[in-house]
């Protein structure tokens, strides 16, 4: 029997992070593609599972639960989006999840979390045992404090920022993540801002784009290695999180920004905007442009190291806590 199985859908976007995180945090080893029978059969023998994308197949993930719970063995699982229990249309899904879940939550040797706290929520209480940070809130500090690398974009942005701070966009340039308003700004804020898009820009966007790099922003429009994007996070002053209302949701780029002292930019009323952490919205950025001092000429390293390292500690120790990882560090 396995001991440890950590499960996902595919290794896209947060996915294979989250497994490489908690492979190394319970010894134990992933199973990457869907849950077909082969897959079914490996996570329902393993001794302890940990679904960490139950999001991308919610019946076949339950079934699992449900199968391990019958024989005793424990199961953790991460809902990453447990409002779409209570989402308005479509309907008949979302009235279907929250009756799984409910049933989930209450199964013995299963335990269900939510990475939005419950204080946001209350309704999450329902669907969910119980909540941890975003692991991408805490990741980087698993192994102590981080070292971020340093890459041919992030030398490019250091030799065009000039005297302007730097905000980072990472990921795909869309409508969930507003690309339109972030065109706006930097066409606003281009003698005293440097805005690096890091990330594929959909087609609808190339206009944006293009005026974009017009303004002297700098736009890679292509797939971005993980190495380049933590080496943005060391020059950034600023991460764009302002997403749409569509998209409320936790975000791997805010906890990251969180985790490297880079300043999230976020829409006011969000849900990451409730998480009790500094932040600005946009219109705080267009007021205070002027008055914010860099990061090279303020950032105390060793102090906002002592800062970070004492909040992710604690987070850290609460998910091994919830997860049954032991005393890892």
């Amino acid at each position: 029997m396995s001991k440890t199985i950590i499960q996902a859908s595919s290794r896209s976007g947060h996915r294979a992070s989250y497994c490489e995180l908690f492979e190394a945090m319970s010894g134990g080893s992933s199973s990457i593609g869907r849950i077909d029978w082969g897959r079914f059969t490996e996570l329902i023998s393993a001794e302890k599972v940990i679904l960490a994308t139950i999001d991308d197949e919610y019946f076949r993930g339950a079934l699992v639960v449900f199968v391990r719970s019958f024989l005793l063995r424990p199961t953790y699982v991460l809902f990453l989006r447990p409002w779409a229990c209570f989402l308005k249309a479509p309907l008949f899904k979302s009235f279907a999840l929250r009756l799984i879940f409910i049933l989930l939550r209450r199964l013995p040797r299963s335990k269900v979390l939510s990475i939005v706290p419950h204080t946001l929520n209350p309704q999450l209480k329902r669907v969910t045992n119980d909540w941890i940070y975003d692991p991408q809130m805490w990741d980087l500090w698993v192994n102590g404090t981080p070292c971020l690398p340093d890459s041919g974009l992030s030398d490019r942005v250091i030799r065009e920022k000039i005297d302007r701070k730097v905000l980072v966009f990472i990921g795909k340039g869309n409508d969930s993540k507003q690309f339109s308003l972030l065109a706006d700004l930097a066409t606003e804020c281009y003698r005293k801002l440097l805005i690096v898009v890091a990330g594929k820009v959909d087609v609808k966007f190339r206009d944006h784009a293009d005026r974009m790099r017009e303004v002297g922003m700098i736009v890679e429009s292509r797939y971005v290695t993980d190495e380049e994007v933590l080496s943005l996070y060391k020059v950034a002053d600023y991460s764009w999180c302002c997403y749409s209302p569509k998209y409320d949701q936790a975000s791997g780029v805010f906890g990251r920004s969180i985790q490297t002292g880079v300043m999230p930019i976020v829409r006011r009323g969000s849900v990451i905007s409730q998480f009790g952490f500094s932040y600005l919205d946009v219109d705080d950025l267009l007021k205070n442009l002027e008055k914010i001092e860099s990061k090279d000429v303020c950032y105390d390293e060793s102090v906002l190291n002592y800062q970070l390292s004492t909040i992710t500690s604690r987070m850290i120790l609460d998910v091994c806590n919830k997860l049954d990882l032991g005393n890892y560090r």
